[in-house]
């Protein structure tokens, strides 16, 4: 079975539609008024790596999430899509303090995962240690699919 990731055009942190933007703005000359009108802050953010794994019980889907809070991290699953949203604040610096290499990301982040139809997504947990959110989600015969639900971490 195959998990399908979703990356769609506008989502939050979408690098390439930030790179479509200024390459047409330097085509044009000019800049470029931000897609449907959403204001800078939603495109900036970014997408946390993961590892997506398949054992015969179950699927195994692991987020990198260094820095963030797990209070700041909501999960949901809705319709057979997982789906991971939060922010990772910047963090604050002292007042005689100057930033000389800022690499670690920050702001906020989104990532779905459309799960295979043997997954049931009632059995989902999630545990959040060291910053890495990990959720094992067993197999079985998908037949009703449950409505939204937040999934807590643990």
């Amino acid at each position: 079975m195959e998990i399908q990731i979703r990356e769609e055009l506008g989502q939050v942190g979408n690098g390439r539609l930030r790179a479509l933007e200024a390459g047409l703005g330097r085509l044009l000359g000019r800049s470029v008024p931000k897609t449907n009108g959403a204001s800078a802050q939603a495109f900036e953010g970014f997408r946390p790596p993961c590892n997506i794994s398949e054992t015969d019980d179950g699927y195994l889907v692991e987020v990198e999430l260094p820095a963030t809070d797990k209070k700041d991290i909501r999960v949901t699953m809705a319709g057979g899509t997982l789906a991971i949203q939060g922010e990772r604040h910047r963090r604050p610096e002292a007042n005689n303090v100057r930033s000389l290499l800022a690499e670690c990301k920050t702001g906020v982040f989104h990532r779905e995962f459309d799960l295979p139809t043997d997954a049931a997504p009632a059995s989902a947990e999630a545990s959040f240690t060291n910053g890495m959110l990990v959720f094992m989600i067993s197999k079985t015969a998908r037949n009703d699919q449950p409505p939204e639900r937040e999934i807590q971490i643990a």
